[in-house]
Order: structure tokens, then C-alpha cells, then sequence
């Protein structure tokens, strides 16, 4: 029907999940078709909007993803001085536009420098746990949380650190930059 406006957009985001999709012949050429149909397009990261029109969508509007950061209940922070440590944030051991690897190198060079200890969270269990021990963390200078969390106390959790380190470059929304958007006077680092 001409009376409705379509809008499309791809639930994941990043180039790393996006680029799969659309370079599979079958799959392009679909996409392509559904794009050009629409009215237009919405893309909450910048770096996706190109690829938005080169699919065909007559119009493309970046949105970022908005942060209620105004309603108390998004409001996890903590005073600066019950701060301690250092959190890695990004959660994806093996996603390489994560730089995770290199961050915690980094970080362990950090937290030997400064005496601060890091928390990184494991989704990788036996894996990631083989790569932190490769990385030669001191025995006091690493707290593994295992596993993933549940967004309310991944959040309260990252609120508790001095600084939350990472060099993420996937530009995806949710990810540990705008995270800290919602943990006011958490001084992100990268």
C-alpha cells in the first residue's frame, strides 16, 4: 500500500556484522531491492550510513541511540573516592575490531606502572582464561568476572572503576562509549 512510509535498517550495526550480509551474492542483491522500495533509512552509527546508500535507500538520517541518562534508574555512579581500578571494558576476547587483545597488554602495563588492578570480564571461559594467562597478569593485579552480566550490573560494575579502558573501534551503539554515557564522572580511556 502507498499510505504507509517504510523505514529500514539493520539490527546489528557494526561493519563486522554488517560486510557478511551484504557480500553474499544472493543476499545483495535482496537487500538492494528492499532498500530502494523504502522511503528511507535510519542508521545509529555514522560509519554505516555509505553503506546505506550505496544499497539504494533514497534517504539515510543518522540517529544515535539515545541514553536516558536523565531518569534516575540510568543513573549508576558512584562517588569518585569508593572508585578503585581499572575495567576493560569491551567483552569480546575474540572480536578484532574490539582491540581487545591489545588493550589488555596495555592494561597490564598500566596496573604495573600505577599499582591499580584490572577487572575484564570473560565470555571466552577456558579460551579466555588461557589468553589472560598468556598476557601475565600478577596475582593480585586481575579480577576475572565470568561470564556476562546483566546489563543493570555490567553497568554498576563499570561505574565502579577509576577508569574504564578500551580501544574499541566498532563504532556500534551499546558498546563501552556510550555505556559510560549513563556513569557520569567515569573517565573513559581510548
Amino acid at each position: 500500500s502507498t499510505d504507509r512510509i517504510v523505514v529500514t535498517a539493520f539490527k546489528e550495526t557494526g561493519l563486522h556484522q554488517i560486510l557478511p550480509k551484504i557480500t553474499c551474492t544472493g543476499t545483495l542483491g535482496r537487500l538492494r531491492e528492499i532498500f530502494s522500495l523504502s522511503h528511507g533509512c535510519i542508521s545509529p552509527t555514522e560509519n554505516v550510513v555509505p553503506i546505506y546508500r550505496s544499497l539504494g535507500a533514497p534517504s539515510v538520517e543518522f540517529i544515535p541511540t539515545p541514553y536516558p541518562i536523565e531518569d534516575f534508574r540510568w543513573d549508576f555512579s558512584i562517588p569518585v573516592r569508593e572508585r578503585k581500578g581499572i575495567f576493560v571494558g569491551t567483552r569480546e576476547f575474540y572480536g578484532y575490531s574490539r582491540n581487545h587483545l591489545f588493550t589488555l597488554l596495555l592494561s597490564k602495563m598500566i596496573a604495573d606502572e600505577t599499582g591499580e588492578s584490572v577487572t575484564v570480564i570473560n565470555n571466552d571461559a577456558f579460551r579466555g582464561k588461557r589468553l589472560l594467562r598468556a598476557i601475565g597478569f600478577g596475582d593480585r593485579q586481575l579480577r576475572i568476572i565470568s561470564g556476562g552480566l546483566p546489563y543493570s550490573l555490567y553497568m554498576k560494575e563499570m561505574a565502579s572503576h577509576k577508569f574504564v579502558f578500551q580501544l574499541d573501534n566498532s563504532m556500534v551503539p551499546g558498546q563501552v562509549a556510550g555505556d559510560v554515557a549513563a556513569a557520569p564522572e567515569t573517565h573513559l580511556v581510548g
